[in-house]
């Protein structure tokens, strides 16, 4: 008898101590501002986006990690601009270097067109806490030119807009 309670006690004091030593799940991990970040259509993109727009660190660079057409923006990625534009800020475009106009300048406003096309989805979106960060921030957007001629969005930068 004594032997099977010393059994099971062992094991239930193993068990609390495996779970003691467990991490806490990582999606409800507080996010930590940063200047730089890598886009990655995930939701923790989002809470790191949202934590560093609220930080004062005047601007937040979003990098690629693969290059996209300024016409195919993720749609996670076009909720930040829409928001941040429906709120006052401003979108720039800035075409690849060394070049004074777009070769395609259909391509930036079809970059627009998308941009704006959805009223009805930026309201929805405005009423998203996270998105809130975007609010008081101007967007610029920075595009190359591929080796085989494409343009591509090169980096998303949003800088804190200075009292007026």
């Amino acid at each position: 008898m004594r032997k099977h309670f010393g059994l099971k006690s062992l094991l239930l004091a193993g068990l609390l101590g495996m779970l003691g030593c467990a991490s806490p799940p990582q999606g409800n991990a507080p996010a930590s501002p940063q200047p730089r970040l890598s886009f990655v259509d995930i939701d923790a993109f989002d809470r790191d986006l949202a934590a560093s727009l609220r930080a004062d660190l005047g601007s937040v660079e979003v990098q690629f990690f693969e290059k996209v057409s300024p016409n195919a923006l993720p749609p996670r990625l076009q909720k930040w601009l829409q928001t941040a534009e429906g709120t006052g800020g401003r979108v720039q475009v800035d075409p690849p270097e060394g070049e004074l106009v777009a070769r395609n300048p259909l391509a930036l406003l079809s970059l627009f067109g998308t941009l704006f096309s959805s009223a009805k989805a930026a309201l929805q979106m405005q009423q998203e806490a996270q998105l809130n960060a975007a609010r008081e921030h101007d967007v610029h957007i920075v595009l190359e030119r591929s080796t085989d001629g494409r343009v591509l969005v090169q980096k998303v930068t949003f800088k804190k807009k200075r009292p007026a």
